[in-house]
């Protein structure tokens, strides 16, 4: 059953990459790392991820890990930057709304997938062309199947470098 549900996400991003690809061909590209803390009413744990961000088109794309000595999970995010505008000289605020996805196997035995819905704020500035840095935080409201219900609260400093 894992390898069905993995080989039928795969398919799924490829799908929508391909039906991004025009906006994404004439865009500048934005590959970076960020990393952070995620308070969780289930498990706080550390964030590591990979953040890609396209010029044409207000959609952040992160693939993220969450790591501690009971649990390894892996993830995707999607973030709408709603509105972008400048605050004081090279500083900018973000906010949007965005959806998460992710799964995490425990010591325990147990696998637990998770899907939520999120809104995100952060700033960012371009400390010289082509280098961002960035700051964000975000609230996630969904469902687990360990936990049912959940909320999860990323914090996350992160750096993009643009091509």
């Amino acid at each position: 059953m894992k390898r069905g549900f993995c080989h039928s996400l795969k398919k799924t991003v490829i799908l929508i990459v391909l039906l991004l690809c025009p906006t994404f061909l004439f865009a500048t590209i934005g590959i970076g790392v960020q990393g952070g803390w995620n308070f969780t009413n289930a498990d706080q744990c550390v964030d590591l991820g990979v953040t890609l961000k396209f010029s044409k088109t207000p959609f952040t794309f992160t693939i993220e890990t969450g790591v501690k000595e009971d649990f390894c999970s892996l993830g995707l995010t999607v973030d709408y930057w709603n509105i972008n505008p400048q605050i004081a000289g090279l500083l900018r605020l973000y906010i949007g709304p965005g959806t998460t996805i992710y799964f995490a196997n425990l010591q325990s035995g147990f696998t637990e997938f998770y899907i939520g819905l999120r809104f995100v704020s952060g700033l960012n500035i371009f400390v010289w062309m082509p280098l961002e840095v960035y700051f964000q935080t975000a609230m996630e409201l969904g469902f687990s199947t360990l936990y049912k219900f959940t909320w999860r609260a990323p914090v996350s400093l992160g750096a993009r470098i643009w091509f």
